[in-house]
């Protein structure tokens, strides 16, 4: 049976790679089955919680288009399992703290720069 497992993890990660490496706008139901699907089996521990949070920093490096419709299913199945889980609460913490922390400095400075007078 872990074979079975096994396999389909290998599977799972060609198939995210192809849809991250492919840049192309369609395909979103596609995309969203396949990290909706991923997030499901890190919950039964079929897929590995390492390698759920690589797709999650993936996701977040090129934060645009469908990688921010992908990095929300990811978070919405397993984000909470992620959190929680004692051995990989610190690296998820980690990856959500420096994203947000970039975002808000990133609406502050384009928030200064509207108002400045040059």
């Amino acid at each position: 049976m872990p074979e079975i497992g096994n396999e389909l993890v290998r599977l799972l990660k060609n198939e995210f790679r192809g849809h991250i490496k492919r840049k192309d706008q369609i395909y979103i139901e596609s995309k969203i089955k396949t990290v909706r699907f991923i997030g499901e089996l890190v919950k039964f521990t079929v897929f590995p919680k390492n390698e759920a949070i690589n797709c999650l920093k993936t996701l977040l490096s090129d934060f645009r288009h469908h990688n921010i419709e992908m990095c929300c299913n990811l978070l919405e199945t397993c984000g909470r399992f992620l959190y929680r889980s004692p051995d990989c609460h610190r690296r998820t913490e980690i990856i959500l703290v420096n994203k947000l922390f970039l975002y808000e400095n990133f609406r502050f400075i384009s928030f200064f720069f509207a108002f400045r007078k040059f």
